[in-house]
């Protein structure tokens, strides 16, 4: 009598969900935006942004510093945080500059170790931007912000439709700059956006 064999059942494949994130174990990198001009002795960096990359687990976030945050500087006393850059560069000398000491102030004040940096200026973003073809963004809802213009000496609006849009060098950076209408915190939110978009 032949012996009845079932067909086995092949065993579902399970992806293990990884744990929360936490910038505090992951490989940390500072990325400022400064308005430094190559004329001006000194500059904010008024967009501060903590990039955590977890390599176990293959993903990234980001987290967004307010520039009015006031913090304790070692050897300076309380200042903003979009001065730190400059008082480590031009006024403390810190070794390492203004990130080392940027690095230093956020480490001691949030508790978030960053081994790694990179300051951007406007011009160079442009350029960034430009040499990629330009970045698209899609936005759910139709973007407009308050600019004044220096050829028409007149306040006016930057506008972008709802949905996707290939956004050039300068068109990135008023993006990205603008908040006189969405305050810091739009800004720093479309900011993160156009990361993401950069990276995709």
């Amino acid at each position: 009598t032949p012996i009845y064999s079932p067909t086995p059942v092949p065993t579902p494949t399970v992806t293990p969900i990884p744990p929360p994130f936490s910038l505090r174990e992951t490989d940390n990198m500072l990325l400022l935006g400064t308005d430094r001009r190559p004329n001006d002795g000194s500059w904010r960096t008024d967009s501060l942004m903590i990039i955590g990359i977890d390599r176990t687990y293959n993903r990234a976030a980001i987290l967004s510093v307010p520039r009015d945050l006031y913090l304790s500087v070692p050897g300076y006393g309380t200042a903003r945080i979009n001065q730190v850059d400059y008082l480590g560069e031009k006024v403390l000398a810190t070794p390492g500059g203004g990130p080392a000491l940027l690095s230093q102030v956020i480490e001691e004040n949030l508790g978030l170790k960053t081994g790694h940096w990179m300051r951007v200026e406007m011009s160079g973003f442009e350029d960034v931007v430009d040499a990629l073809g330009g970045v698209t963004v899609d936005l759910d809802c139709p973007f407009y912000e308050l600019i004044y213009d220096l050829d028409t000496q007149k306040w006016d609006y930057f506008t972008l439709p709802a949905g996707e849009n290939l956004l050039d060098g300068q068109a990135a950076r008023w993006f990205v700059r603008l908040r006189l209408v969405e305050s810091d915190f739009g800004r720093a939110r479309r900011q993160r956006q156009f990361l993401w978009a950069l990276r995709d």
